[in-house]
């Protein structure tokens, strides 16, 4: 028995078998079993183990991840029709390379709905969450998502999803758009106290009322284009979250 991956990338499409009981690593350098360019991919990124009819895909502790149907996992049993992605590179099962009983063993036993809408879980701070065929597993974290309907044929993590994925900068990129926030509500108040120094104005009793409409304003307007009108925050572009956000297209 054996599987048939097809690699797509930038350099062109390739095809690798991978025989029964055997273990292929896939990698930047001349660590793993498979080389492949690709200057987003770890040196050994993830490794792909057939004890069929299961096909196991692994990541190892790869910088930027390994993703199944769009979610990042830690390991996961692979079906005909799933598709990893690393980097710019996808892998998919090439089932028209393979015979019918190597095709029947690893067809997901459902629907295809029932695949597309099986419970997954995220890959959170690198705890052991494993998904199978038939579920998930967590390991010490109950925290996770069920998985969405495909969007075009890839899963797309929500803005919230990405949050928790990426909590120091999501907690900076919070705290960034408050200080500007609470800058905004004080910086009309000190450029007012400096013009009427200057200018030796007296406005009385309407002094108190024009300083906080004018800070009230000023917060106003920040809130409104910083919040309301960028597609994501001041902070979100500082922090780089801006650049996770379109990794995963959202609108």
């Amino acid at each position: 028995m054996k599987v048939i991956l097809k690699i797509q990338n930038l350099s062109g499409t390739t095809e690798y078998k991978i025989e029964n009981l055997q273990s292929i690593s896939f990698g930047r350098n001349e660590k793993s079993n498979i080389k492949i360019p690709d200057e987003l991919m770890s040196g050994l990124h993830l490794k792909f183990e057939l004890n069929f009819p299961r096909l196991k895909v692994t990541d190892l502790n790869s910088k930027n991840g390994t993703y199944l149907n769009g979610i990042k996992i830690e390991q996961s049993d692979v079906f005909i029709g799933d598709e990893i992605k690393l980097g710019n590179t996808k892998i998919t099962i090439a089932k028209e390379k393979m015979t019918q009983e190597e095709v029947a063993g690893l067809s997901f036993k459902g629907t295809t709905i029932e695949r597309n809408h099986q419970e997954l879980k995220l890959d959170y701070s690198r705890l052991n969450t494993i998904n199978t065929g038939h579920g998930s597993i967590e390991g010490k974290s109950n925290q996770g998502m069920q998985e969405r309907k495909k969007n075009k044929g890839n899963l797309k993590l929500t803005k919230h999803e990405i949050k928790l994925q990426n909590k120091v900068k999501s907690t900076l990129a919070s705290g960034l758009d408050t200080l500007m926030l609470l800058f905004s509500f004080g910086a009309p108040l000190v450029l007012f106290n400096i013009i009427l120094l200057k200018t030796n104005l007296h406005l009385g009793s309407m002094k108190i009322l024009i300083l906080f409409l004018s800070s009230l304003a000023s917060t106003g307007i920040f809130y409104w284009f910083n919040f309301k009108q960028l597609k994501f925050t001041i902070g979100e572009k500082f922090t780089g979250l801006e650049d996770i956000y379109e990794d995963q297209e959202l609108d």
